[in-house]
């Protein structure tokens, strides 16, 4: 079970212990922290509401398209951030 759950929390600390990183300034960096606790706030308030809409209009398999509408949404997010913040 540990391996199983042992992943748990740890997007979460990895966001908010690269704010620092992604703020523009030091001063930014609890707004940026607070933007990433809404978001993650959000995804778990619309996300079981989203799935659940859809599994019950379309039946079980259409799980798997709110997945992958929600993994490309990610990626586009994470493109766009990364063109924003340029590796240094």
């Amino acid at each position: 079970m540990l391996v199983v759950f042992g992943g748990w929390g740890l997007i979460p600390a990895t966001l908010i212990s690269s704010a620092s990183v992604a703020a523009p300034s030091a001063a930014l960096v609890p707004m940026v922290v607070g933007l990433l606790m809404q978001g993650s706030n959000l995804g778990q308030v619309v996300g079981p509401v989203a799935v659940g809409g859809v599994i019950d209009r379309f039946g079980w398999p259409s799980a798997a398209g709110i997945v992958v509408i929600a993994a490309l949404c990610a990626a586009i997010c994470a493109a766009a951030l990364r063109r924003s913040f340029p590796h240094t």
